[in-house]
C-alpha cells in the first residue's frame, strides 16, 4: 500500500481497505508494507498487525522492506513473535525537500529508529514523513514502534521519537531558490552539470508536468547547453513526429492543463531526435524496472535539449537521457521536474544540486492550499507552532 490515498468518499482508503480486509482474514497474520510518505492513521494500525514502512527517500529499500516484512510474518506464524505497536503522530506536516533521508533532520531520524531497532526486544520501526498535501486529519508525519510482547517499550520509543522530531521541528523548514538567482548562478558557476529541480511541477506528487515557468525563465535568460526533463505535452510530440527530424516547428509548448504552472510557450523549435519513449532503469531507484514515456521528441530550443513526452514521468534515472542519445553529465545543467526522488540517480553527475522556487500544486508553499480538514494548530502551517519566541504573544505559553 501508498498510505497517502485520499477519494471524496473514503478519506482514509487504505485503512478502508485494512479494514474490509480484516474482516474477511479474520485472525489470520495481515501485514502490509507502505510509502515513506505514508500518512498512517488509527484505523490502519488498528486493522493490520503489522505496518512497515520504506526507511529511504528516495525509495530505494523496497526490496529489503518486503523481505523483512516476510520474514517477521513467518515468525508470527510459528509464534516466535508476538507484535505490540505504538503509533505517535506529532503536528508536524514537512514540505518533501526536507523529507530527504541523505541529510539533516530527516536523516537523523532515520539513525535513531535504526539504533532503535537493535535494542532487545525492538522488531521493526516505521518513520513516515507524511505527504503535506492530502487533506486529512492524520496527514503528516508519524511513527510506529513495533516489539515483541512489550507495550510499554514500544509506547516509550515512539514517544521518544515523536519528541526528537518535534524539538527538530524547525530545522524541517526548506528555503529553495528563486528560479531567476538560480539561473545566474548556474551562468557563472565554473563546474557542471548544476541539477536544477523544478519541486512546484512534480508528477509524482499529482501535478501536471506541463509546467512552462523555468523554461520560459531559461530562455529569457538566455542559457544554452542544458537539457529539461520533462515536459508533458503530446499534442507538441504528435506535431514533431509528424514534421520529422532535422525539421523547425513552431509551437504552443506546454501549460495546457492549468494556470498554475505556467502559459503556453510559443517557440521555433527544431526537431533534434524521436523515439518510442522506452528504456531500463538502470540506477538505484527501480532498478530493472521498465519505464514509458510514450512516444517522444527531443527539441533543441533556445540551445538545450527539452525532452517532450506523451506520458507523464519523473525523471529519475539518467536512462531516460541515455535512451534518447543525451550525455546529462556533459551538459551545463540538467532541469529535472522533481521534488527528491531524482537525487538518487543525479547526485552521482551533479556537480550542485539546487532547488528551485517554483509555482504548482507540489510547491512546498504549503500555507497558500487552503487546507480545510489537516488537524490544526500544526507545522509548519499555524505561526504559534514554530516556537520562535519573537512570533509568541503574551498568553501563549
Amino acid at each position: 500500500l501508498h498510505g497517502a490515498g485520499v477519494s471524496e468518499v473514503y478519506p482514509d482508503i487504505e485503512g478502508k481497505v485494512l479494514e474490509e480486509v480484516r474482516q474477511i482474514v479474520g485472525g489470520i497474520p495481515l501485514v502490509a508494507t507502505f510509502d515513506f510518505h505514508a500518512n498512517f492513521t488509527n484505523r490502519m494500525v488498528e486493522n493490520a498487525d503489522l505496518l512497515i514502512g520504506y526507511d529511504t527517500y528516495p525509495h530505494i529499500d523496497g526490496y529489503e522492506r518486503a523481505v523483512e516484512a516476510v520474514n517477521l510474518t513467518a515468525r508470527m506464524l510459528d509464534g516466535s513473535f508476538k507484535p505490540t505497536k505504538a503509533f505517535r503522530q506529532p503536528p508536524m506536516l514537512p514540505a518533501l525537500q526536507a523529507q530527504f533521508t541523505g541529510r539533516y533532520p530527516m536523516a537523523k531520524l532515520i539513525e535513531e529508529a535504526h539504533r532503535m531497532e537493535a535494542m532487545p526486544g525492538v522488531e521493526t520501526i516505521t518513520v513516515a514523513a507524511g505527504f503535506p498535501w492530502s487533506d486529512i486529519p492524520e496527514a503528516g508525519m508519524s511513527f510506529i514502534v513495533t516489539t515483541h510482547n512489550n507495550q510499554s517499550l514500544a509506547d516509550s520509543l515512539a514517544q521518544s521519537l515523536s519528541d526528537m522530531a518535534w524539538h527538530m521541528r524547525r530545522d524541517f523548514l526548506v528555503n529553495p531558490m528563486p528560479v531567476r538567482e538560480a539561473l545566474r548562478y548556474v551562468k557563472a558557476a565554473a563546474a557542471t552539470p548544476v541539477v536544477l529541480a523544478d519541486i512546484g511541477d512534480n508528477p509524482g506528487g499529482g501535478s501536471p508536468e506541463d509546467g512552462t515557468c523555468v523554461l520560459e525563465a531559461i530562455l529569457e535568460e538566455g542559457l544554452e547547453g542544458g537539457i529539461l526533463a520533462v515536459i508533458w505535452d503530446p499534442d507538441v510530440v504528435t506535431q514533431a513526429l509528424d514534421a520529422g527530424e532535422g525539421q523547425a516547428i513552431n509551437i504552443q509548448l506546454g501549460g495546457h492543463t492549468d494556470d498554475l504552472h505556467g502559459t503556453p510557450l510559443t517557440v521555433t523549435a527544431r526537431v533534434k531526435g524521436l523515439a518510442d519513449g522506452t528504456f531500463t532503469n538502470e540506477g538505484p531507484m527501480g532498478t530493472g524496472a521498465q519505464s514509458d514515456m510514450g512516444p517522444t521528441a527531443v527539441l533543441d530550443i533556445g540551445g538545450n535539449d527539452v525532452i517532450v513526452t506523451s506520458k507523464r514521468l519523473q525523471p529519475t534515472d539518467l536512462q531516460l537521457y541515455k535512451s534518447l542519445g543525451i550525455d546529462p553529465g556533459t551538459k551545463r545543467f540538467v532541469a529535472v521536474k522533481s521534488s527528491v526522488h531524482f537525487r538518487a540517480a543525479h547526485e552521482p553527475i551533479a556537480a550542485e544540486v539546487i532547488e528551485l522556487d517554483t509555482p504548482g500544486l507540489t510547491s512546498p508553499r504549503l500555507t497558500g492550499f487552503g487546507f480545510k480538514n489537516v488537524r490544526r494548530p500544526i507545522f509548519p502551517l499555524d505561526v504559534e507552532m514554530i516556537g520562535i519566541t519573537e512570533l509568541k504573544t503574551m498568553d501563549q505559553n
